[in-house]
């Protein structure tokens, strides 16, 4: 395990991998555990190897990893949870002070307009493999294997681009705290 976590720790992606493929069951578990959710339980998976990864040079400082990596995993359940409970929250506000009649073609396709601005505007904060993962999957249908075979990366190097990609663009929606109905409809994009 040591020889793993120092390898990662150099920026070594195949070491990376192994450790990912050890350990990516028993993340998922634990935030299945929490969530009750298997769409939030695999973003949750995805958001622990990529903070693995971002923090790999402190990793040979890891006394205990499995335990280490179930904290992660518990606090980053327990904040996905609040944010659900946020979201939902402001999501409630927002229909109760939204008129009952429909909006009109014009409006909804203005409303829309800004959506597409900012989703691009989120896109390039992007790093360019980011930005490529991203869209080749999201918005044109790839699945992760023909990314990889696209963009000559392994399909969990992929996932590791896709994660970060989606959740920067989550972060920009919320730096901007945007909780209209049209933006909730780009985010879609993002589950």
């Amino acid at each position: 395990m040591s020889f793993l976590l120092q390898q990662t720790a150099q920026s070594d992606e195949r070491a990376f991998e192994q450790l990912f493929v050890s350990h990516k069951d028993r993340v998922y578990e634990i935030a299945f555990l929490y969530t009750e959710s298997t769409v939030l339980a695999e973003e949750i998976l995805q958001d622990i190897f990529v903070q693995v990864w971002r923090k790999r040079t402190t990793l040979p400082t890891i006394i205990d990893f499995p335990s280490w990596l179930f904290i992660l995993t518990r606090n980053r359940s327990f904040n996905v949870l609040r944010d659900i409970a946020r979201f939902s929250s402001g999501n409630k506000v927002l229909e109760q002070a939204a008129p009952d009649t429909n909006a009109d073609a014009a409006d909804t396709k203005l409303l829309s307009s800004e959506a597409d601005k900012l989703v691009h505007q989120a896109m390039e904060r992007l790093t360019p493999a980011q930005r490529q993962a991203f869209m080749l999957i999201k918005l044109n249908g790839l699945s992760r294997e023909e990314t990889a075979r696209q963009m000559g990366i392994s399909p969990n190097t992929v996932k590791v681009h896709l994660l970060a990609a989606s959740k920067s663009i989550r972060a920009f929606f919320l730096e901007k705290d945007l909780l209209i109905p049209a933006v909730v409809t780009a985010l879609k994009i993002f589950s």
